[in-house]
Order: C-alpha cells, then sequence, then structure tokens
C-alpha cells in the first residue's frame, strides 16, 4: 500500500469496526425484543404487557434500537468503502 491509500484502509478499518460493533448490539436489542413478544402473545396474537409504561418502554427500546441500526450502517459502509479504496488502488 502507497500514501493516501494506505491512510484510506488504517481511516477506513476503525470506521468499519465501530460500525459493525453497533449493528450487532442493535440485533441484539432487536432479538431480546421479539423473544419478549414471543414470550407475551396472548390467545389472540397481541401482546400483553403488565402496563402501560411498560408499553410504552418497550416501544422506546424498539425506536432505540433501529436508531442504533441507522448509526451503525454509516461507518460501516464509510469504511467498507474507504478500505475498499485502499486495497484496489493500494
Amino acid at each position: 500500500m502507497h500514501g493516501e491509500f494506505a491512510v484510506l484502509f488504517k481511516l477506513g478499518f476503525p470506521l468499519f469496526l465501530v460500525g459493525l460493533a453497533l449493528i450487532v448490539i442493535s440485533v441484539r436489542m432487536k432479538e431480546k425484543l421479539r423473544r419478549y413478544e414471543f414470550n407475551n402473545r396472548n390467545s389472540g396474537g397481541a401482546v400483553e404487557f403488565p402496563s402501560y409504561e411498560a408499553s410504552r418502554s418497550h416501544e422506546t427500546k424498539w425506536r432505540f434500537a433501529r436508531l442504533i441500526t441507522v448509526i451503525g450502517v454509516i461507518p460501516f459502509l464509510m469504511g467498507s468503502c474507504s478500505m475498499a479504496i485502499g486495497l484496489v488502488n493500494g
């Protein structure tokens, strides 16, 4: 690797890892939320919550998990592109 392309690779790799870590965290959060929903369905298929506050908390966790996914995809793609450019042109 030469000069600026090595720098692109070196800058892209940490971005890639940060993005990947955020995506993995969001996938795990979503899996926990899905498991809760699966275990708390009534005979009609609706998810039951012990209180209104628990329902709001569950929805907030879903929104947060989706936000983490979006935030993670950005550095993941930037890092992937930087590493690819660094490898191809290096």
